[in-house]
């Protein structure tokens, strides 16, 4: 007999055992079916649970959880379920419209501001109901996501890049991000996470104990099972669980059969459970009523002739069978698949969860359980799709060869290895690196995927990361007239280009500009500067500098301070362009270094020494970056982890918060002159102010000018990502969830950000509970910092001193001084 398994556990060992109470098949001849579907479609282990008016009237484990060990699965095994937890999310969303918190048919942005899609039509168009039904127009994108260490907001936040694949609202269009940004939704709306929201409005009054959101979970788990894959004709198991909790409400739940089976009690019960409404009935109807048609193509209808329709309601598939409503969701995580599904019309529900990769077990099984609910005639539905399957893989294979076929023999590359080596960027995607490595091209995409480039023919190369989920890809370097690599071709669960950017040595006046500047410490300074290198997970880096005073050590750590600089590509001084020996961030690193206190300094991204993209940077993005920041300093032993602030002026204050959101072990903020208004009050407050003071025109044409401005900002708002982020960004309501010690400073003669914004910011922090809000506005000051009469921002230049004043630098220090003790 061929081996199905390694490590000497055959498909002998695969079969069911009884649990709990419920150990009476409920279908004569169910286990042994089971079994051998399991040995046909090579699954190591599988949970069963099947609920019939009401009840849980079969829960079993059948299997093993991980083919090296012997260890059986049960009814409280844990797997991760995959994309069944969209029906978690679309709940999550019903139980605020049951609370008119949220309308189904309100715009998404009203919820999440500043959410936009590539389309602005779309982008103004797009419900809540259209996130929940996949009809965004948008192709998958899912390595925005996979494995890409960017966190929700910032995968909802890139969304905008995703170029639409067909019209929107035109067609069922799988997509995660939608269901990404619906949990972010859920998050915003009732304040909370929608892990936290999940847990408490729908796993705790289920009595779902076993289950969680997030893989950080599972090694607490002592009962679970392993992810497997299959190559060949051998099952093996996956090292780890993969960690897509950045993607949470479309897909990171991990539970139990038994517990799945509250679920399924909690939906045919028309949202009560135990005597108990936890959703409406209306909602439960609205999530398994069809959304959006799927058309059903002739393959699906050759294998089912019993099912003539099928769409997609609000995290469910809803189809018919056998003239009966068919409610279902699979899910499939590296290593797992899951579904579950249920006859609403017969009160009877089934849940599958299986430790193998992108198996159509569950569905075989669906059907053949539900015909044996149905009294339908037998039919061998494992059999049959499986022998589907295996006619498929053999056209893939087919297909396979046909294109190795075509790979031209006997070719190199246009050009030296090294000529491809750089950084290529995707505002989407993020940074690629590509580096020449012993005589081999080696990629590395975000924080965990890297291959090394097999060469395929000509600018054409292979690589392969390490998930079962992706196969191999195609990486296909393009030539511009010049003869030099620009940019970088591949397939992606989706066709994408890649940038090449300029190397640091030559991209400009900024690169030279910071490479020529000295960031050393003054002769006799009571503190070292040692300029650093910061990786992010974006795989971009940022260079800076970190002063370290004297005596700092892994037995002596200090705390420290994180600089966040103002809009625009600014290096880590955050110097002005003619505004000659304008380096405010050196002074309160010298300053704060002579109190003991250290400080990173960095350039921006794309500027400087760092790498990077700015122009398609938000303040978002930005604020990842000083979080990229912090993670370093917790990396240096003469660095006190536990004694951490940030210091933001301008756009920095605005970061700051946001930082602090994702931060809470923080100790402090300072917010010098950080915007108290959204962005478009400001600028429409700045244009105006240009205008006004603008000699140069008559009255008509001011008036003319100030009639423009809210035009103006609209162009603005198509303009670039930070435009769009910053006129839709409300700082007041990020500074109401922030409850450590924040430092507000202003000058009273700011033109750039108004003193009369400090009230409401100030506010907004107490509004949080927070008892450490202090604010100082310093008399005749600008937005600089300096003594300043008028305050106009044409007037920097001829500023005689143009230095942060000594009463500015003294109150950062005392104030820091006290809150990092």
């Amino acid at each position: 007999m061929r081996h199905l398994v390694t490590f000497g556990v055959t498909a002998a060992a695969l079969v069911a055992h009884p649990v709990g109470a419920q150990s009476r098949e409920p279908f004569a001849g169910l286990d042994a079916y089971v079994e051998n579907a399991m040995r046909q479609w090579k699954v190591p282990g599988l949970g069963l649970a099947i609920v019939r008016n009401d009840s849980v009237i079969y829960a079993k484990g059948y299997g093993v959880k991980d083919v090296n060990r012997p260890d059986r699965v049960d009814e409280r095994t844990l797997f991760a379920i995959g994309s069944a937890s969209k029906a978690f999310t679309a709940a999550s969303v019903a139980m605020l419209v049951d609370e008119k918190k949220v309308s189904l048919d309100a715009p998404a942005a009203t919820y999440l501001p500043g959410f936009a899609l590539a389309d602005p039509f779309a982008s103004r168009e797009i419900t809540v109901r259209d996130l929940l039904a996949h009809r965004s127009g948008l192709a998958r994108g899912e390595l925005a996501w996979y494995g890409s260490g960017f966190d929700r907001d910032e995968i909802v936040r890139r969304v905008r890049f995703l170029q639409p694949s067909w019209s929107f609202r035109s067609q069922f269009g799988y997509q995660n991000i939608m269901y990404i940004a619906a949990g972010q939704i859920v998050a915003h709306v009732a304040n909370t996470s929608w892990d936290d929201f999940v847990k408490a409005r729908i796993f705790t009054p289920l009595g779902m104990t076993g289950s969680n959101t997030t893989v950080r979970a599972v090694p607490g788990v002592a009962d679970r099972a392993s992810p497997h894959y299959t190559a060949g004709d051998t099952m093996k198991a996956i090292a780890a669980w993969r960690d897509i909790d950045n993607a949470g409400p479309a897909g990171s739940i991990n539970s139990t059969a038994v517990d799945m089976a509250q679920w399924v009690r909690f939906q045919l019960g028309d949202g009560t459970f135990g005597g108990k409404r936890l959703l409406s009935a209306r909602m439960i109807d609205e999530m398994h009523s069809p959304q959006t048609i799927i058309r059903l193509d002739s393959a699906a209808r050759a294998l089912n002739p019993d099912t003539h329709l099928q769409a997609y309601g609000m995290g469910w598939f809803v189809q018919d069978y056998r003239d009966r409503l068919v409610v279902q969701h699979g899910g499939n995580v590296d290593g797992f698949t899951s579904l579950v599904a249920m006859l609403p019309e017969e009160h009877f529900g089934l849940v599958f969860l299986t430790n193998m990769n992108g198996t159509g077990l569950p569905t075989a099984l669906m059907n053949k359980i539900f015909d044996l609910q149905l009294k339908a005639p037998a039919r061998d539905w494992s059999g049959d799709m499986r022998a589907r399957v295996e006619q498929q893989q053999a056209r893939a294979r087919t297909a396979q060869q046909r294109a190795e076929a075509q790979r031209v023999p006997n070719t190199k590359p246009s050009l030296p290895l090294s000529a491809y080596a750089g950084t290529y960027s995707d505002s989407l995607y993020g940074d690629m690196t590509i580096r020449e490595e012993n005589g081999k091209l080696n990629l590395t995409f975000g924080p965990i995927w890297k291959g090394e480039l097999e060469h395929w023919h000509f600018d054409t190369f292979h690589t392969k990361f390490d998930t079962p989920v992706l196969g191999t890809i195609p990486i296909t370097f393009h030539l511009n007239a010049a003869a030099k690599v620009d940019e970088l071709a591949t397939d992606l669960a989706g066709p994408v280009t890649f940038k090449k950017r300029p190397d640091a040595a030559t991209s400009g006046t900024a690169a030279g500009r910071s490479a020529a500047v000295d960031y050393s410490a003054p002769p006799n300074a009571p503190y070292t500067a040692e300029n650093v290198t910061v990786p992010t997970p974006m795989g971009h880096t940022l260079a800076g500098t970190l002063t370290l005073p004297n005596g700092a050590s892994k037995a002596h750590p200090v705390a420290a301070v994180v600089t966040i600089t103002g809009s625009g590509p600014e290096e880590r001084d955050e110097a002005i362009p003619g505004v000659n020996g304008y380096r405010p961030f050196r002074q309160i690193a010298d300053s704060l270094g002579r109190r003991g206190i250290a400080v990173l300094r960095m350039d921006d991204r794309g500027t400087g020494l760092s790498t990077g993209n700015h122009a398609t940077a938000t303040s978002a993005d930005f604020a990842e970056d000083i979080r990229a920041g912090l993670a370093y300093l917790r990396t240096r032993p003469e660095i006190d982890a536990s004694r951490l602030a940030l210091l933001g002026h301008s756009e920095g204050g605005l970061i700051a918060p946001l930082v602090a959101t994702k931060e809470p072990a923080l100790k402090a903020l300072v917010l010098m002159a950080g915007p108290g208004k959204g962005g478009r009050e400001i600028l429409t407050f700045q244009l105006t102010n240009l205008a006004t003071h603008d000699t140069s025109l008559t009255g008509a044409k001011r008036d003319a000018a100030l009639a423009a401005i809210p035009a103006r900002i609209d162009s603005l708002a198509r303009s670039n990502p930070w435009m769009g982020y910053f006129l839709s960004y409300d700082p007041l309501a990020t500074a109401r969830r922030i409850k450590i010690p924040v430092l507000i400073l202003n000058g009273s003669t700011d033109q750039q950000v108004t003193p009369e914004q400090v009230p409401a910011l100030a506010a907004a922090f107490r509004a949080a509970g927070n008892r450490d809000v202090t604010v100082k506005v310093f008399p005749d000051m600008n937005h600089l910092f300096i003594h300043d009469p008028s305050g106009y921002p044409l007037g920097y230049s001829k500023l005689p001193n143009p230095r942060v004043e000594p009463e500015v630098l003294g109150a950062v220090a005392d104030w820091l001084s006290q809150r990092l003790k």
